[in-house]
């Protein structure tokens, strides 16, 4: 089997078993791993994953010393999956951070574009993806309101509570709001008319 252009699945190898990467999201404070996807032979594929559960480390293509960070840490959401051609198949490993049904209140969040989505090709790094208020709205107690998304995100950004992760084929950030700063600076930005005051807008509904 063999997947083509080889720059965009470059092959990997943990522990001498060896996969091709279809995506990855890696920590860039720590060099863990966030979000792994790998294709390959399904022997390989269970070897590497026992590896990575013991915090095995191995390089991607520009990151070396990557490993995953205990289970403790962050809970592991594997989903295996055969492909017509017999003895391969697909591997993904993802944290319950990043899936929005098991995302808790007060806990850091992972946003995650996969190739799929359109938006993964989006260039732009000052416009917020489409799920981040969706996201941002379960994590925080504070009420927000969709018009305020793109001035929250500007802020995450620029206050370093949303973090860009280092990424394979997607786009992904850590979202990691403190509720009372972010009330105080919606407060702030309400009280000097630089968010619009859910009252005064024309469907006069909160998020």
């Amino acid at each position: 089997m063999s997947l083509a252009p080889s720059d965009h699945f470059p092959p990997i190898t943990i522990e001498g078993f060896s996969a091709h990467l279809l995506a990855s999201a890696v920590d860039p404070a720590d060099h863990t791993l966030v979000m792994l996807a790998l294709c390959g032979r399904i022997s390989h594929l269970e070897a590497m994953s026992a590896c990575l559960a013991i915090q095995s480390t191995f390089s991607l293509p520009g990151i070396d010393g990557v490993r995953w960070p205990g289970n403790t840490v962050r809970p592991l959401i594997t989903l295996r999956q055969r492909l017509d051609h017999p003895g391969f198949g697909t591997l993904l490993l993802l944290p319950h951070r990043a899936s929005p049904t098991l995302m808790r209140l007060h806990e850091p969040a992972y946003l995650i574009i996969p190739p799929i989505d359109p938006e993964c090709a989006l260039s732009d790094p000052l416009t917020p993806p489409s799920r981040f208020f969706t996201i941002l709205n379960q994590i925080v107690e504070t009420p927000l309101h969709a018009s305020w998304a793109p001035a929250l995100w500007l802020w995450g950004l620029e206050a370093g509570w949303i973090r860009p992760l280092l990424t394979h084929r997607l786009r992904a950030w850590e979202l990691a709001p403190d509720d009372e700063h972010l009330r105080d600076w919606i407060g702030e930005r309400l009280r000097a008319r630089l968010l619009p005051v859910p009252s005064a807008i024309t469907d006069g509904v909160a998020a």
